[in-house]
């Protein structure tokens, strides 16, 4: 009984423990009244949605995955000229059930993706927040900056219409930074993305004005 704790408490240590601390002290700069960010991306709404932030004004953070950048070069170009380039992971493991060996096979796997067409992403946000100890230690040694939210809004599930733009306008306040998904990864429904750029549409339409 007494190794079963001392194995217990080195796995809290390593992964929930710090990912607590993680997701209370890092966020990002919001210097508006909230902020977007997208993660899983890029896919087949991902150009849409960067002409729809165009439209607004909006810059956001993208946290795409790097199993995803090839073959979406120009779209990862794109968002690195117009917005915030993180990145999250290569393959959208959870880091918290992640050894080191993983954690670091798919840290550096993601890392490469982006490398190999110029871009070193500045930003880092775990695939469900997830983040374990080694993981911390690999960020702080590439002089990465986490990025955490203030609200994430289960734009994965598939609402009614008109439920997620409330959401949006409900939270988009006190500098919050807000999660929305331009991908489906894990439990997302397939459609969600399509549903979220509609919603989205409305919610910057209502916010200004008539959106012409």
């Amino acid at each position: 009984m007494k190794y079963f704790f001392i194995l217990l408490s080195i796995y809290l240590i390593y992964g929930p423990i710090t990912a607590l601390w993680i997701r209370k002290n890092h966020r990002g700069d919001v210097p508006g009244d909230y902020r977007l960010s997208f993660d899983d991306g890029p896919t087949e709404i991902t150009e849409e949605l960067l002409d729809l932030l165009e439209k607004y004004e909006e810059k956001a953070y993208f946290f795409p995955l790097g199993k995803k950048v090839k073959g979406n070069e120009d779209i990862i170009r794109r968002i690195e000229k117009e917005h915030d380039l993180g990145f999250h992971g290569y393959a959208h493991i959870n880091y918290l059930f992640s050894g080191p060996l993983k954690t670091r096979r798919d840290f550096y796997q993601g890392l490469r993706a982006f490398q190999d067409i110029g871009f070193y992403p500045k930003y880092f946000r775990g695939p469900y927040g997830s983040y374990n100890l080694y993981l911390y230690y690999l960020l702080k040694k590439e002089k990465m900056n986490i990025i955490q939210w203030d609200d994430l809004l289960g734009d994965w599930e598939e609402y009614e219409p008109g439920i997620l733009a409330d959401k949006l306008k409900n939270k988009a306040i006190n500098h919050h930074l807000l999660v929305l998904h331009d991908g489906t990864e894990g439990t997302a429904g397939e459609e969600a993305k399509y549903q979220m750029i509609k919603e989205l549409q409305s919610f910057l339409k209502g916010k200004n004005g008539n959106g012409e």
